[in-house]
């Protein structure tokens, strides 16, 4: 989040007043840059496909780097299970991951060790949420009010989705991590 913040804050230009003159339109991250030159046009380009890279690159190739293994990651779950004999199965089925030699082979399925079986894409989902929280933020927002809006609104729903996913295999991280989603909205 911290690289797609500083491609994002790339876009991010004011204008000033002078006066008489034309008005002076500078990058807001470096003020040092004037928006109309071919220096900032050129950073914009180069910023433009970083997004492509960073931000929507990245969780992009991990989804479909875990997408390959999905079948491995959650097996086929008989349809009888009651809630004891689900939760049962649900561990078997972690502890069968940890020991699958394909999935061994394949680091990148480490991200979906932490998470049931039926949520092994999960983390896609968290990156999402930091990079809305990130670079959301900065090229959505224009003013505070705008920024309070769009945090609050991004913090209930991933609040939400957090609560009711319980996403993670241990049931003390699924209620820390919905603890940690308080502390994105003020108080």
């Amino acid at each position: 989040p911290i690289i797609a913040r500083k491609i994002c804050q790339s876009f991010r230009c004011t204008s000033y007043d002078m006066g008489d003159e034309d008005p002076l339109s500078l990058l807001i991250a470096d003020v040092s840059i004037d928006c109309q030159t071919d220096e900032y046009w050129a950073m914009f380009f180069f910023a433009c496909l970083m997004v492509l890279v960073y931000p929507i690159g990245t969780p992009m190739c991990l989804l479909f780097m875990l997408f390959k293994h999905r079948k491995r990651l959650n097996p086929p779950m008989p349809d009888d299970l009651n809630e004891v004999e689900l939760h049962l199965h649900m561990k078997k089925v972690a502890l069968d991951r940890r020991e699958d030699e394909v999935l061994k082979a394949d680091p990148i399925s480490v991200f979906a060790f932490m998470y049931k079986p039926w949520f092994w894409g999960f983390e896609v989902y968290n990156m999402a949420k930091r990079l809305m929280l990130t670079c959301g933020v900065v090229v959505l927002c224009r003013t505070l009010a705008q920024t309070i809006l769009y945090v609050l609104f991004v913090a209930c729903v991933t609040l939400v989705v957090e609560r009711e996913a319980q996403a993670y295999l241990n049931d003390f991280i699924s209620a820390f991590a919905y603890s940690c989603g308080w502390q994105v909205r003020p108080s």
